[in-house]
């Protein structure tokens, strides 16, 4: 945009220079041919450089150079301050509001001297007093109407902004649980692998499955099964590091990513987890029962990404339902151990 203006501030200068120079007004042809080489110069520096900022001012600077000298001298047969309803879109779209309006009053302050003072002492041209109150006035309504415009653009602005970022975060996070979902973890999760890739580090991924959960919708309805894995994910949330990550997986699984840490230290950060949620009660509609949930940890490296591990974790949790559940089941290397169960399931 900045590029736009620049090269239609030159392309109307340049015409207009043309035609008042066939019509033999030096000076004015000056300030207009003057006027589009420096907005030539605006669209170049954005060409060559990239610099908006400094284009932006060029060219606002010059607008202004140009329309306080049109209103000075009259331009053509004293029509030259019809040229100033330019300046309030062009200083707020550049500079915002705040200097946009600043900008923009400063210049019709200036303009209003030359008219008023000494009933036009300052002039070349010869206005009419109720000319002058009209440009004024209809100048001053113009920047107020764009003024304005300009802030309610902002809001709405303001409030897309932060509405996008609120359906970003809910596209990121599972509704019931609150916790990660599988688009707001995969980019963790994405993240942490390049970063071990740098580091040559290590971290592990564990994926848990809570034992028979269609027993606990079948026996006490859906909104208790809910009830479940909200507590189930707060208890992951509490029994983790700040730099853990928990993410609701799917359905009533759940994945949990451990920064920094070796297989080893899962398995035992899972058997602790196992062991907590098969000693914890839930009362659900009057009722106090007890449940498990099965385990399977791989670790991720720079010889094993993201999906092999998870792959692999999978399978292990697969493994620890064959193996009659509320158990933890790990691999290392190409071996596979498991925590024999420590509390049989209630449910």
């Amino acid at each position: 945009m900045v590029n736009l203006f620049g090269l239609v501030g030159q392309s109307i200068t340049l015409v207009l220079g043309c035609l008042v120079l066939a019509g033999q007004s030096w000076q004015l042809a000056i300030a207009l041919l003057g006027s589009s080489i420096i907005f030539s110069f605006g669209h170049h520096i954005v060409k060559r450089s990239g610099n908006y900022n400094l284009a932006a001012k060029c060219i606002f600077y010059i607008l202004i150079g140009l329309m306080t000298y049109l209103v000075y001298s009259g331009g053509m047969d004293n029509t030259g301050p019809l040229w100033i309803y330019v300046v309030p879109p062009v200083a707020l779209f550049f500079f915002g509001l705040r200097r946009g309006m600043i900008d923009t009053l400063l210049f019709i302050a200036l303009i209003a001297g030359l008219m008023f003072y000494q009933r036009g002492e300052w002039l070349a041209a010869d206005y009419t007093q109720s000319f002058k109150v009209r440009v004024v006035l209809s100048f001053l309504t113009v920047t107020f109407l764009f003024g304005y415009y300009e802030y309610s653009r902002q809001l709405l602005f303001r409030h897309l902004l932060v509405m996008r970022r609120k359906y970003e975060r809910e596209a990121k996070q599972d509704s019931l649980t609150r916790l990660s979902n599988r688009r707001g973890i995969a980019e963790l999760l994405d993240y942490e692998f390049s970063r071990i890739l740098r580091h040559q580090g290590r971290f592990t991924i564990m994926l848990c499955d809570i034992d028979d959960f269609k027993k606990i919708n079948d026996n006490y309805g859906h909104d208790n099964g809910d009830t479940v894995l909200i507590a189930l994910a707060e208890t992951f949330s509490r029994s983790t590091r700040k730099q853990d990550a928990v993410a609701r997986w799917g359905g009533e699984e759940f994945l949990l990513m451990l920064p920094d840490t070796r297989l080893e230290e899962g398995t035992i950060l899972a058997e602790k987890l196992r062991r907590a949620i098969a000693a914890k009660t839930f009362d659900l509609s009057g009722a106090s029962i007890h449940l498990t949930v099965s385990i399977g940890l791989a670790e991720v490296s720079p010889s094993q990404d993201v999906d092999q591990a998870i792959r692999r974790a999978d399978t292990f949790l697969y493994k620890a339902k064959q193996l009659g559940k509320n158990r933890v089941v790990a691999a290392e290397q190409s071996d596979l151990h498991s925590v024999s169960t420590l509390v049989e399931p209630r449910v």
